[in-house]
């Protein structure tokens, strides 16, 4: 799908592909396509926030993150390894998840 952000003829072209072919029906593109074009038309930018969705990192690599910057400054090594040990546990099957996709429920 092909449209403009940012005003008219000066906005910025963007395509937006929908899915591969054959992993969707011709009806699942059409409805995925209706809502496109009505956050479209409404200013939104789909193609945009799925470029933004991949940039986000990973929450694995923010645990890594966490875990240099704080756990191990911070304490001593057998505590580090418990805390280690919960944040692995805590976010089990989340961490090729990004953090905009990952709420409360998930990992309560």
């Amino acid at each position: 799908m092909k449209y403009r952000v940012g005003g008219g003829r000066a906005g910025r072209i963007r395509w937006g592909a929908i899915g591969q072919h054959g992993a969707l029906t011709p009806d699942q593109a059409r409805d995925i396509a209706q809502r496109w074009a009505a956050v479209i038309a409404a200013g939104g930018d789909p193609a945009g926030e799925k470029i933004e969705k991949r940039k986000s990192p990973a929450v694995s690599e923010l645990m890594g993150q966490y875990l240099e910057s704080h756990v191990a400054a911070a304490s001593t090594p057998e505590i580090g390894q418990v805390l280690l040990a919960i944040v692995i546990d805590g976010t089990e099957g989340l961490q090729a998840e990004t953090r905009k996709d990952v709420y409360r429920k998930d990992v309560a």
